[in-house]
């Protein structure tokens, strides 16, 4: 009996907090309606796409019809419910069954959650993604891999309703593998060939100074950075041993990946670097001409008409003919 107890508690405490998020469509007995919903719910209807309005929240909505849509809001408010468990089991503060209804309660008192939950909008899968995101990113080892799997597959559906949450997702995204690669031995790599990328297709001096900067930074990164590496990775060089057994080649491995390699990069830049600085910036001011006055117009001169003896030319006069009248 208790093992039972302990099963059906957290599902309980799930489906309480998923009616606390219903609350306001409960209230409105159908669920909340915006002025765009139906852009949504038409794409599946009429066959067409219309710019941010995803034919995958339209659907997503289309099952639901039939039933009022009480499906759509039921499957969005345990959508909030799941990453709000998730969010609380990365932190630990997983105090299940009580602890996710009280925090749920409490969003739904302080926040428009529940108002989100309850509309056949988009909107609420905007925050949610990002938490999502924020759990992925942040605390991936934290999770199960299934449970991995579902987030990255419910990122995805996020991504898809709305233009606007898939351009914030990227965003993030780019920011996060960058701030991976930080922590990466890529790092180097990556600042070369970014470098070098922005020298080719600069079209202003300050983007190519700063490609060249960051290749030159790169290069000597290849050439320093396993010789002062053991100050901060606990007296272990970066870019680990050679692999040869003969000296020579252990040398020839040091110079090719790491020293020489990092002094051609190192030149290559310096030499971009000063063929940039050597070109004169700025634009020269360009001579200002004065404006051309209009061409002055000269009136035409009424010339009167030619005065002269008037001729009389002579005409003929038709002459009707005389009527008959038949008595």
């Amino acid at each position: 009996m208790p093992a039972l107890t302990r099963n059906i508690a957290p599902i309980a405490s799930q489906l309480a907090a998923m009616l606390v998020l219903l609350l306001p469509a409960i209230w409105n007995r159908f669920p909340l309606l915006e002025y765009d919903t139906g852009g949504y719910l038409a794409r599946w209807f009429e066959g067409t796409l219309v710019p941010s309005r995803s034919t995958t929240y339209g659907l997503f909505l289309a099952p639901g019809s039939p039933f009022d849509f009480w499906p759509v809001v039921i499957l969005q408010a345990a959508a909030a419910v799941w990453i709000v468990g998730v969010m609380l089991k990365i932190y630990r503060l997983d105090f299940r069954p009580a602890g996710l209804l009280a925090i749920v309660s409490l969003l739904s008192a302080t926040t428009a959650l529940p108002f989100l939950a309850s509309e056949l909008l988009t909107d609420i899968f905007a925050g949610l993604a990002l938490l999502a995101l924020h759990a992925l990113v942040w605390h991936g080892e934290r999770i199960e891999p299934r449970r991995c799997a579902a987030l990255v597959v419910f990122i995805a559906f996020a991504a898809s309703t709305h233009s606007a949450t898939f351009a914030v997702l990227l965003v993030l995204g780019v920011a996060a593998l960058l701030c991976w690669l930080f922590k990466r031995p890529l790092l180097p790599g990556a600042a070369v060939v970014l470098g070098g990328v922005l020298l080719m297709i600069a079209t202003g001096r300050h983007v190519a100074l700063f490609g060249a900067i960051l290749a030159a930074a790169g290069g000597a990164w290849f050439t320093l950075g396993t010789m002062l590496s053991p100050l901060w990775n606990n007296q272990v060089t970066l870019g680990g041993s050679p692999a040869s057994s003969t000296v020579f080649m252990r040398i020839m491995e040091q110079l090719g990946f790491f020293s020489a390699l990092g002094v051609v990069i190192v030149f290559i830049a310096g030499a971009a670097f000063g063929r940039i600085l050597s070109v004169a910036s700025g634009i020269q001011a360009v001579e200002t001409v004065p404006p051309t006055p209009p061409a002055e117009t000269v009136p035409i001169e009424k010339v009167p008409a030619r005065t002269g003896p008037t001729i009389t030319l002579p005409f003929r006069r038709a002459r009707s003919e005389d009527t008959q009248t038949i008595g």
